[in-house]
């Protein structure tokens, strides 16, 4: 969601639309081989309709307080805050899978 975010901030404030800009995601070390990653803006927002549903399913959980901290494997294992996450987080998150909020998080899988 970084991208497009930045997108659609970006275009409001330079009061221009968003398919005629571009986000890009640079990796700045060997390991991401330097590339980038562009995303054009009629691309994303085309897809419109689905970021605004993830933000949404975000937003309404944060609200209800439900926070589903969980990309499963392999992000799991390369994530930057896995030091600090609960050991147990894989358990936590099957106990929240029950909970009725879980479901929109769980449909968000799907928004691909």
């Amino acid at each position: 969601l970084q991208l497009p975010i930045y997108l659609f901030a970006a275009a409001e404030m330079l009061d221009m639309p968003p398919e005629s800009g571009e986000s890009q995601y640079f990796f700045v070390s060997s390991a991401g081989r330097f590339k980038r990653h562009r995303m054009p803006g009629a691309g994303i927002t085309a897809e419109r309709d689905l970021f605004d549903q993830a933000l949404e399913t975000i937003a309404d959980g944060v609200d209800a307080g439900f926070f589903a901290p969980h990309p499963g494997e392999p992000q799991c294992t390369w994530c930057d805050f896995r030091a600090v996450c609960d050991v147990r987080i894989d358990t936590i998150m099957q106990r929240k899978a029950e909970d009725p909020r879980a479901t929109a998080y769980a449909a968000m899988k799907e928004l691909q």
